[in-house]
């Protein structure tokens, strides 16, 4: 499929930023609070320091919410996937280009499962990148001279569904694409 015929079709696919992640951490913040006041008011003299005991976890069921609604500020589109390429606003890159998309695979260990999106000629993509960008980029853990990556949780569906849908918009899009 030549560029003109992926513009035709629209590629046009996107992944929302997971809700699931507030929703742990307010519930998180939400036992830290209760057991907190519970050692303030209703333990009494069996809880010696219970006073501060309850202060401390409601200190931090606070800072948890901070947290929660600082990181959670912004629970838009999270991935793009169109005829520019993948975008993910966790990468703070624009959209990397399908000719530079070599593969996108699950990895990581069961606890920390990630999809890394591997790269094809990333030299040439990330020269571009600094020089549009006219400074250095920062460090970004996510970012790799060869892959990126996408932890679990962030998104809005599961990896696998993430990998087929990049792996789907890249075969739309077609092996021999040239970047505009």
């Amino acid at each position: 499929m030549t560029g003109d015929n992926a513009q035709a079709a629209g590629i046009n696919v996107a992944f929302r930023v997971s809700h699931a992640k507030r929703v742990h951490g307010l519930v998180i913040a939400g036992v830290l609070a209760a057991a907190g006041l519970l050692a303030m008011f209703a333990a009494g003299p069996g809880l010696p320091d219970g006073g501060l005991i309850g202060a401390v976890n409601l200190a931090l069921a606070g800072g948890v919410v901070v947290y929660v609604l600082r990181t959670a500020r912004n629970p838009g589109v999270g991935m793009v996937l169109d005829d520019n390429g993948v975008w993910f606003r966790d990468w703070d890159l624009p959209p990397v280009p399908w000719r530079h998309v070599a593969d996108a695979h699950t990895a990581g260990i069961r606890l920390r499962p990630l999809v890394h999106v591997e790269l094809h000629d990333a030299e040439t993509f990330f020269a571009r990148v600094d020089a549009d960008a006219g400074k250095p980029r920062r460090a970004n853990p996510l970012v790799r001279p060869t892959r990126l990556t996408v932890p679990n949780g962030v998104l809005d569906a599961p990896l696998t569904d993430i990998v087929e849908a990049i792996r789907a918009a890249k075969a739309e899009a077609g092996e021999g694409r040239r970047e505009t």
